[in-house]
């Protein structure tokens, strides 16, 4: 079977960007991808298969920061239709304007609760979200949430990613965002859950900002949201970790925040540090910078991959990293003053 990095480069040798350290150049993108593909909503049944972890996380730093566009664009050409891409574009195809009051928005998304979701940010404000929308790998999901690398696949839920060999990849299809608790002591399951920042041991003794920040900045119905965010995953001989950063706009309909598109800036700098191990009980603490800028982007969301490091190779460890610092705003013209995100700024690059 052709693995998914050699489909890339022969239907896409036009795609070909260098990916030098954690900074990326984006503006060749914007000039080899075709306009919009036609709108798909429906996630494809086949299951994308990686041959190592090598090929996937190569796939994945070249397309994490594609725009809708340029990931349908991609998806199309490899005859696939992620579930991330169906949720999306579902989202997208909404006009929120037929809804007449809160009630018809809730049930609307509790009988589209396959793509949609309701977010209540904890000040008692809501967000219409896909299903997801904080897991990066669900653009090579298939529509049971599924990947494969190797002989593993990849389940992706909201909390982390389960695994398992492809022997059992029928136990894998049983489990969900309800019962994987459950399947803690199956040795044939094993469950990679997302960095929270209320872990002490995540500490190194000087500098510690936790593994995600988030910040806004609201203008009457207008909003920009900043995220910045640390991943683990499991795949192939080890375990890898990374940066993220998103940026996203919205609008405020009938007291709930909506996606919108607008003309995006910001300057995300970022130091990140991580438990590298060199047994699986020996590590060392290393720092790795990162860092992203757009100016003027129309889009609905600026997101991508800031820096990345392998914590483990061919052995079990126990993932541990944050931030040291970081120096981040974003902007829209809907919205003033900028959103910030400063701590340890002389750390960042």
């Amino acid at each position: 079977m052709n693995t998914i990095k050699k489909s890339i480069f022969a239907l896409f040798i036009t795609f070909a960007f260098s990916i030098s350290g954690c900074k990326k150049d984006h503006s060749e993108l914007t000039h080899t991808i075709p306009s919009s593909p036609t709108l798909k909503t429906v996630a494809s049944s086949k299951m994308l298969r990686f041959e190592d972890a090598e090929d996937f996380l190569e796939t994945y730093e070249q397309t994490v920061s594609f725009d809708n566009s340029e990931r349908g664009s991609w998806e199309d050409a490899i005859d696939f239709v992620s579930f991330g891409r169906a949720c999306d574009e579902f989202y997208l195809s909404l006009d929120e304007t037929i809804f007449d009051n809160d009630e018809t928005v809730e049930d609307f998304v509790i009988s589209n609760s396959d793509k949609l979701q309701l977010i209540e940010d904890g000040s008692g404000e809501f967000y219409l979200e896909t299903v997801l929308f904080k897991q990066d790998f669900r653009y090579f999901a298939n529509k049971d949430k599924m990947f494969q690398i190797g002989d593993k696949v990849y389940l992706i839920l909201e909390e982390g990613i389960v695994s398992a060999d492809y022997s059992n990849i029928g136990k894998l299809k049983e489990i969900n965002e309800n019962n994987y608790f459950s399947y803690s002591g199956d040795n044939d399951i094993y469950f990679s859950p997302s960095l929270s920042n209320n872990a002490s041991s995540l500490k190194d003794g000087a500098y510690n900002c936790g593994t995600w920040q988030e910040q806004r900045v609201t203008n009457n119905r207008e909003r920009t949201y900043l995220r910045i965010s640390i991943h683990t995953t499991d795949v192939g001989n080890g375990t890898n970790q990374y940066v993220n950063y998103m940026v996203r706009p919205y609008k405020k309909t009938l007291g709930i925040w909506y996606w919108c598109t607008r003309h995006i800036s910001c300057n995300i700098k970022v130091a990140a540090d991580y438990k590298v191990y060199t047994s699986s009980s020996s590590w060392t603490w290393t720092r790795v910078n990162g860092s992203y800028s757009c100016t003027n982007k129309y889009a609905s969301s600026v997101s991508g991959q800031l820096c990345s490091q392998w914590i483990s190779i061919g052995f079990t460890s126990t993932p541990a990293g944050h931030f040291g610092g970081y120096n981040c705003w974003a902007d829209t013209p809907s919205t003033n003053p900028n959103v910030i995100l400063q701590a340890n700024t002389f750390l960042c690059p």
